[in-house]
């Protein structure tokens, strides 16, 4: 759903209008407290790639049930695409079950597809965080999210846009425990450019 009236907008995130692009990215820099959950696993292309059926485990790196985590937009301050808000619902969640996500994004100008995503996934050890390899829910390259979101229609038109992400959460195993962190770039074939950090991902799952 886009946001289409910029004053409610800017009320509502509490923007001045006067300084849309300047301040958007100070404004929603800081942290957010959030929920996740993690899916069932499927099989990867070939080079890293996800099927574009799987886009439901490109988002489960937002869905893995956790205790509190905060997020951040990164990158360059001139970046195209803002995170301002994340929410999910219920909170906690435990694998399996179901949850829904709204994320709520600004973009400065239209976006057009392909919608290129680089999910980086780390997972904290006894050494430290460690990546995650793209065998499942990993550190994976997803070629146009245009293409996997149903919500995502491209061009998406400049302005604030809200979507909703019903997830279902088939997986309970065992391995899926642990504490992550996330990172997401996303870049346009016009080099139209976003990037959010999310931290203190906590997994649990039903024993």
């Amino acid at each position: 759903m886009q946001i289409s009236d910029p004053d409610y907008f800017y009320s509502k995130y509490n923007l001045n209008s006067d300084a849309r692009k300047e301040q958007i990215f100070d404004d929603f820099n800081d942290t957010s407290t959030s929920t996740r959950s993690i899916s069932s696993i499927s099989s990867t292309t070939s080079n890293g790639y996800r099927n574009p059926s799987q886009w439901q485990f490109f988002l489960s790196f937002l869905t893995v049930v956790i205790t509190q985590v905060t997020w951040e937009n990164c990158g360059s301050y001139s970046n195209d695409i803002k995170l301002l808000n994340l929410t999910v619902n219920p909170y906690p969640i435990v694998a399996p079950g179901s949850v829904s996500i709204n994320i709520t994004i600004y973009t400065n100008q239209n976006l057009t597809s392909p919608l290129k995503a680089i999910l980086s996934l780390r997972k904290k050890t006894f050494i430290g965080y460690v990546p995650v390899p793209c065998f499942s829910i990993g550190s994976c390259i997803y070629k146009d999210l245009c293409t996997l979101c149903s919500q995502c229609h491209c061009p998406m038109e400049a302005g604030g846009h809200t979507i909703d992400l019903p997830i279902t959460i088939d997986s309970q195993s065992w391995m899926l425990a642990g504490s992550y962190q996330a990172q997401i770039d996303l870049e346009t074939s016009l080099k139209q450019k976003g990037c959010a950090k999310i931290n203190n991902i906590s997994i649990k799952t039903n024993k």
